[in-house]
């Protein structure tokens, strides 16, 4: 069976808008091979191109995907993880007045940028500790403060942390060892005075 019959093979087993890589391809063929039979099947209209190395089935709608899932399909191929920016935690928690300009990204490995359907994406390197914090309440106010790096506490900081529930800022104490030293310190203050 040719390269080419082999992704549509695994196309036509992918549901409408399920994400498929290049890399899903490489047991087809040699590697300019696979980049060739994708390529033209691009051009022919069987498969769309979400990002570079990233495709879908042409029958799926641009509109259902979103950057955040294109982000993470992204990273998930090279085995990584993303986290929502500290930028716009920051901002979402009221500590800056501008997030990001364009969708921007957390990721344990080196930063990098591309392309897709819907808009740039940006991967900027953290420790595994910093993505560790995850993507609830308490892992997005370390991050976002964690972005900021004040040299101490100010009043905003403090009406972010009071605004979390009695079980999430007791959350946010065991979550100390996530924190760099600085942080830590800065969090005690604050929950001491909320």
């Amino acid at each position: 069976m040719s390269c080419v019959a082999q992704i549509i093979c695994l196309v036509k087993s992918l549901a409408r808008g399920a994400l498929f890589a290049t890399r899903d391809c490489l047991n087809f063929g040699i590697r300019n091979t696979v980049d060739k039979a994708l390529s033209r099947l691009v051009k022919i209209g069987y498969i769309m191109r979400i990002a570079r190395g990233v495709f879908a089935r042409s029958d799926s709608q641009p509109t259902a995907f979103k950057v955040r899932d294109i982000a993470a399909f992204k990273a998930g191929v090279y085995s990584k993880a993303i986290a929502t920016h500290g930028a716009d935690l920051a901002y979402r928690f009221g500590l800056l007045e501008n997030a990001n300009a364009e969708s921007t990204f957390y990721v344990a490995g080196s930063s990098s940028s591309f392309n897709t359907i819907l808009e740039r994406i940006h991967f900027k390197r953290a420790s595994a500790k910093r993505i560790a914090t995850g993507e609830e309440t308490v892992g997005t106010l370390i991050r976002a403060l964690w972005y900021l790096r004040l040299p101490e506490p100010n009043e905003v900081m403090q009406q972010a942390v009071a605004s979390l529930t009695e079980s999430e800022q007791m959350d946010l104490v065991q979550a100390a060892p996530l924190m760099p030293g600085w942080l830590m310190t800065q969090v005690r203050l604050l929950l001491s005075a909320a």
